[in-house]
């Protein structure tokens, strides 16, 4: 039986938010998992009784979890429950919740909510391109449609809304991208360093296979010049099969797998001229929110969504074709020309304030505030904060 029971509810009790999250969320790391504690930390601050909940193999809670907020391992909590749906069900049932969060939306579709929980209105999250998340299973949006009652939808950019099946279009959608956070004005612009940085996580759809092979005609102009590439590759295997096109190539001295940075964000990046971003797919970069948020201008894929809405061509960085030739001619053209990538830099700094995490958590409130239909609640107009931040440089 759940410990904090409470079908009924008691008069100026606070409002309870359940949080559905991915599994082992002890154990996995990532934007989207950094994004579940924060919010739940968030809601909690705000004074809301937060329950974070996930079906997984580890008994463990998770150490990144704000301590206010209760942790449910569905799995482990009800032993005699061996499915995800009918433990998720019966925790709805027992603890009585006034809305329920999903951070990705197939997590509503394993939980299945019954019929019988419609009237607790929902919230999904798409932490990343909504077709991409819909690619991932059989017949995903015709299954979750049946289960799409009484529920608001979120996207990160307001070109995703028209990536979203109609029946969720034709509903409330809410445009909320990542909070990215601001860094002091630590870059030197007039120290060359010879140095360029890829900062985000790698895979087969980050285009590290664009990088290297546009480096090969970059080096021709400017073989003193190298590319450090940070984090964590998956799988395995295929940072096997990049230092070995890396070789192929004779690039080591212009490409570097760097691994995770052992220092902090703003150590890392201030060390270097500009950032390359050759992603295929995206949803809303966090490792390129970062490198813009520093002062660094960034070159991107014009047919990348989450890249071409975040880097604006020619302001604070450069938008090129998915090929080698123009990939190359747009590293060239920051290498050669200084006091461009320095604008561009200075601009990305302002650009990026209207992500400023205060900024985006106020829009986190005003929506979880409104579903709740808490007419007592009042908060700071986002443009006015966003003068504050402007004005502190924060």
């Amino acid at each position: 039986m759940f410990p904090f029971k409470r079908k009924t509810r008691i008069p100026n009790n606070p409002r309870r938010i359940l949080v559905v999250g991915q599994a082992n969320l002890a154990s996995t790391t990532g934007g989207s998992i950094t994004a579940f504690f924060h919010f739940c930390r968030l809601m909690a601050e705000m004074g809301y009784e937060v329950t974070g909940t996930c079906y997984g193999d580890d008994p463990r809670r998770p150490a990144l979890l704000d301590e206010r907020v209760r942790f449910v391992n569905l799995r482990l909590f009800y032993e005699d429950t061996s499915a995800y749906h009918r433990a998720f069900n019966r925790l709805v049932g027992e603890w009585n919740p006034d809305l329920i969060v999903f951070f990705f939306p197939h997590y509503c579709l394993e939980v299945r909510p019954k019929s019988r929980f419609k009237e607790i209105p929902r919230l999904i999250m798409f932490h990343s391109r909504p077709d991409y998340l819909f690619a991932q299973l059989k017949n995903f949006p015709e299954r979750l449609r049946r289960y799409y009652t009484n529920t608001h939808s979120q996207v990160l950019l307001d070109s995703y809304r028209d990536l979203l099946p109609e029946y969720i279009r034709k509903g409330p959608v809410h445009v909320i991208a990542n909070g990215i956070k601001p860094f002091p004005e630590t870059i030197n612009y007039r120290t060359e360093h010879k140095r360029i940085v890829y900062f985000s996580r790698i895979d087969r759809l980050k285009g590290l296979d664009l990088l290297i092979d546009a480096m090969v005609l970059v080096k021709e102009k400017h073989p003193d010049w190298r590319v450090d590439v940070y984090g964590d590759i998956e799988p395995e295997t295929y940072g096997q099969e990049l230092q070995k096109a890396i070789d192929e190539n004779q690039l080591r001295q212009q490409i570097r797998l760097m691994g995770r940075s052992d220092r902090s964000t703003e150590d890392t990046l201030k060390e270097y001229d500009f950032c390359v971003f050759p992603s295929r797919l995206e949803g809303f970069s966090i490792g390129l929110g970062e490198s813009l948020s520093i002062g660094l201008a960034c070159i991107g894929l014009r047919s990348c969504s989450g890249v071409n809405e975040v880097i604006v061509d020619g302001y604070n960085g450069l938008l090129c074709q998915d090929e080698p030739e123009d990939f190359a001619r747009a590293v060239n053209r920051l290498i050669e020309h200084p006091q461009e990538r320095e604008k561009m830099g200075k601009n990305a700094r302002l650009w990026m304030r209207q992500y400023h995490p205060t900024i985006i958590d106020m829009q986190w409130m005003r929506l979880i505030h409104s579903l709740l239909k808490d007419e007592n609640f009042s908060v700071t107009n986002p443009k006015k904060l966003l003068g504050i931040a402007r004005a502190t440089g924060k």
